[in-house]
Parts: structure tokens; sequence; C-alpha cells
């Protein structure tokens, strides 16, 4: 027990940094925090998205990693792997992670919309246009997932949707 109430003295005190956006104190905070207890999911979590707002992605898949290990029913822990897979241009990597953060949390637009564009970096278009539609089925007025999905039907040369999703008419 005195273990986690050291490690959550550490975790809090990421927290209030993360607050101030530091992430770099933080990150060190919670890795601390991992030191003490190496089960603390939460503090895995934090680090990891403290290692991504830095841009630090391979730190940040480590952490993450090790946070989707520990609970792997949070969606959240996917989406910081999905991002920094994206970062470092591991799409396959990003797209598997997006469809599992999709997989536990059905109702995030965000999520659908990162898993287009991971699509599309990989030339996947019929997949990449779901994608951008299921975000603006769950957001109608999800103004990137539209241009994103015009966009994409416009790489396919499906010109009447593109228009149709601008609101353009021939």
């Amino acid at each position: 027990k005195s273990k986690r109430s050291a490690a959550q003295s550490y975790y809090s005190q990421g927290l209030a940094q993360l607050s101030r956006d530091d992430y770099t104190r933080a990150a060190a905070l919670f890795e601390k925090a991992v030191e003490i207890d190496p089960n603390y999911a939460e503090a895995w979590y934090q680090a990891g998205f403290s290692y991504g707002m830095l841009g630090r992605h391979q730190e940040a898949l480590k952490s993450s990693r090790q946070a989707a290990k520990l609970r792997p029913e949070w969606s959240e822990t996917y989406i910081n792997i999905g991002a920094s897979s994206f970062a470092l241009g591991q799409f396959k990597d990003a797209v598997d992670s997006y469809r599992q953060a999709a997989k536990l949390d059905a109702d995030n637009a965000d999520v659908q919309y990162a898993l287009g564009l991971s699509l599309g970096r990989l030339g996947r278009g019929d997949e990449e246009v779901l994608a951008y539609r299921r975000a603006l089925a769950i957001k109608s007025d999800y103004v990137p997932a539209i241009e994103q999905l015009g966009l994409a039907y416009f790489r396919q040369k499906r010109h009447a949707d593109a228009l149709a999703v601008f609101g353009l008419h021939t």
C-alpha cells in the first residue's frame, strides 16, 4: 500500500504539471510513479500522453502500450498508440490501434476521423471514405471529416460525390 501511495503522490504532481501544459515535468513525474509501481496503468497512460505531446513518440508508444497491457478496455490508450504510430509513419499500426479504440468506443468521431487519415496514408481509399462517413454519422457537423471526405472522393475521381459533400451542385 505504501508503494501505491508514493506512486500516487508522483502521479498527482504529474497531473498538476499537465494542467500547466508542462509535459516535460509531467512525464518525469509519471515515470517516477511507474518506477515505484509498474502496475499503475493511469501513470503509464499519462506518461504516454505527455511524451506524445512532446513529440517523443517512441517513448509515448512504450508507455501507452504498457497502459494497454494493464487496461486493455481503455480506448484512450489505443488512441495514444495510434497517434504516435501515425506520427512515426507507422500507418498500419495506427490503423490497428484506431480500430481497437473504435471497438471500445464506437461513438467517438475523432477515432473514426483519425482512422480515416491513417487509411488514406495507406492508399485504402474506400475504407478511408467509410471511416469519414462513420465520423459524420456520429457528429454530422464535424468539419475536418467533411473536408477529408470530400478530398477522398476527389482523389477517387468521384467528383459529384465530392461536390455533394461540400454542398455544391453541378
